[in-house]
């Protein structure tokens, strides 16, 4: 879909971090159907389309991926290792780092858990099958949007998917606990020589992604790209908003668990559209749905929640029969056990943040509403509307036209809002320095520095207010 952001814009040399991309000749594109991508829910994919394009030569790119897990399993930086030739480092401080040392991954391997604070002794917990100690561990607990608290309690994995510093953990597991010395993201970024400036970072820790990033030193690298996990933790996720707001960066999609954070003039430079439309969602708790008597009682429970209507509650419903939902593949007689036990089951809920788009048709003054949501693809949705009001194949070409327009025209006023508003709050915190490059902020007057900085923030501004004029 052509809306939903996207790299193609032209570049604007106007002294900010930017740097300039250039379509090159290489033998692969990353629009190739033949591509593997390898992370969980596509967070490669976007960087690489949506993001980069085409514009990075093959082997140049660099990587930063913490919790790299094994590797291979629902990696974010495996295919840009291995299609597109990009080097980087890889830290994984749980046992499967053994497992990416004889995976035949290129990048630099690092085993110790990151924070905030280097050389702290912290208990680090792996969840472990059939494990010896089987310690019980209880996360921290999770608030849902009726202000209940509530634990969510996962089975040990075999990847060692649960693991982390153990005061920040989210899931309540067993497994084992040993004691471990931390280091911070920017030192062993240090030791392996990285880039002043890193086209994607990676970051997936189980609880302690704003830690990572809290005293991390913006102003020495820069980040065209960042993929955080933040799991529905609501406070965690803004306080990770507000940090790389400060430093210059947009968030331009969310995923599921994850945001997709773009520097503020890479943003501009490549053209790339802010889509909101997948950021903002519930936590619900609910009771499964799996009994005929109990589907109007969830979707009633559900409509009790501010800024869901019948019909998203009545789709949540139906993703909760599904046999890919806990909900769909219980058997009756585990339904009834939890239906005495008023047992409820956590259930993240996207509000509605479509766009409507309005068409008048002939022979009736009523205009009809077109719902174009993060997922809609324009061509099926006008051959539907097509179909159902029985338009010529003139019109209905028209219509794609001018649907595709407002999606683009909707999606630029967004994106010029978002940078406006991360100026201004890089304002607040004195942090215009971050809009300028690494090169610039050295050659900064330092007795006129506050202007010179200030100036990045201006040019950034300038250049979002222009993004409605093309």
């Amino acid at each position: 879909m052509e809306g939903c952001g996207g790299g193609g814009g032209g570049g604007m040399t106007v002294g900010l971090l930017f740097l300039l991309f250039v379509t090159s000749a290489q033998s692969i594109s990353v629009w190739d159907s033949g591509i593997v991508w390898h992370s969980q829910i596509d967070q490669d994919k976007y960087v690489m389309q949506q993001v980069y394009g085409d514009s990075v030569p093959l082997g140049t790119g660099y990587f930063v991926e913490i919790g790299a897990a094994d590797g291979v399993h629902m990696s974010n930086a495996l295919t840009l290792e291995e299609a597109f030739g990009w080097t980087g480092l890889c830290v994984e401080p749980s046992r499967q780092y053994a497992r990416l040392v004889t995976s035949g991954r290129r990048c630099a391997k690092r085993n110790e858990p990151l924070s905030n604070v280097s050389g702290i002794v912290v208990d680090f917990f792996e969840d472990v099958q059939n494990s010896s100690v089987d310690t019980q561990v209880t996360a921290n607990r999770l608030k849902a949007d009726n202000n209940d608290e509530m634990t969510i309690v996962a089975n040990p994995s075999s990847r060692n998917l649960y693991s982390g510093i153990r005061e920040h953990l989210l899931y309540s597991t067993r497994g084992e606990v040993t004691r471990r010395v931390t280091r911070t993201l920017e030192e062993v970024m240090d030791e392996h020589q990285a880039p002043s400036f890193v086209h994607f970072l990676s970051l997936d820790t189980e609880g302690t992604e704003f830690m990572i990033l809290q005293n991390f030193n913006f102003s020495k690298y820069t980040f065209g790209a960042v993929a955080v996990e933040h799991n529905q933790q609501g406070e965690k996720r803004e306080q990770i908003r507000l940090l790389l707001t400060a430093h210059g960066y947009v968030r331009t999609f969310c995923v599921e668990m994850d945001d997709i954070y773009v520097h503020a003039s890479l943003v501009l430079a490549r053209g790339i559209l802010v889509d909101p439309r997948m950021c903002e969602k519930k936590l619900l708790r609910l009771k499964c749905p799996q009994l005929e008597a109990n589907k109007q009682i969830l979707v009633q429970a559900c409509m009790a929640y501010k800024g869901l209507d019948e019909n998203a509650c009545r789709q949540l419903q139906e993703k909760m029969l599904s046999k890919s939902h806990e909900c769909g593949k219980m058997t009756l007689s585990e339904h009834r056990l939890r239906e005495e036990n008023n047992v409820r089951v956590v259930v993240p809920v996207l509000l509605n943040q479509d766009l409507y788009f309005q068409v008048g048709l002939e022979n009736t003054t009523e205009k009809v509403v077109i719902p174009l949501g993060p997922a809609s693809n324009l061509e099926t949705v006008t051959a539907e509307f097509c179909t159902k009001h029985a338009l010529s194949s003139e019109h209905c070409d028209r219509l794609l036209v001018e649907l595709e327009k407002f999606i683009r025209r909707a999606l630029q006023f967004q994106t010029q809002k978002t940078i406006l508003e991360v100026v201004q709050y890089m304002k607040k915190k004195s942090t215009c320095a971050h809009s300028l490059s690494i090169l610039d902020r050295s050659a900064v007057d330092p007795h006129n520095s506050q202007a010179a900085f200030l100036e990045g923030c201006n040019r950034l501004a300038a250049h979002a207010s222009e993004l409605g004029k093309f």
